[in-house]
């Protein structure tokens, strides 16, 4: 229906689709458990000796990289959407920054959706259309 379409429900849902695919990024990039990886699933290995060492004084994992010393990175990723679009930011210039060297000293693309990640939006929000599509057919729409 031209409704449902004109309406803020299809945006909404997409959103939800987007942020709940963000979780699964940051899980990506932020894993201590398994190590960071890339957009293509590859690990970025392991800390410098150096590096390291200072992170073991800060009481953090070495064991594999995981890109999360403060957590400032992680909680400046957020989802955004304007009037006609949805995206994953990072919202501090200085995180940004960080995250440009981070990827610049990896040599590999990471704060970005993979291949995988965009499925999974697609995926989630046709589920949620579906939904929200049937809502529509057994109740009318809300106006």
């Amino acid at each position: 229906s031209d409704l449902f379409a004109n309406s803020e429900v299809p945006l909404d849902l997409l959103l939800v689709a987007v942020n709940e695919t963000k979780a699964e990024m940051q899980n990506r990039i932020f894993n201590s458990e398994k190590g960071a990886k890339d957009i293509q699933g590859k690990g970025l290995g392991n800390y410098s000796n150096a590096y390291a060492n200072y992170r073991k004084k800060l009481g953090r994992q070495v064991k594999y990289k995981d890109l999360e010393l403060t957590g400032a990175l992680r909680r400046e990723l957020e989802t955004v959407r304007s009037d006609d679009n949805i995206k994953i930011v990072i919202r501090s210039e200085s995180e940004v920054k960080k995250a440009k060297y981070i990827e610049e000293q990896e040599k590999q693309t990471i704060f970005a959706l993979s291949d995988e990640e965009q499925k999974l939006v697609g995926e989630k929000a046709n589920i949620l259309f579906s939904r929200e599509i049937k809502q529509i057919i057994e109740n009318g729409i809300n106006k």
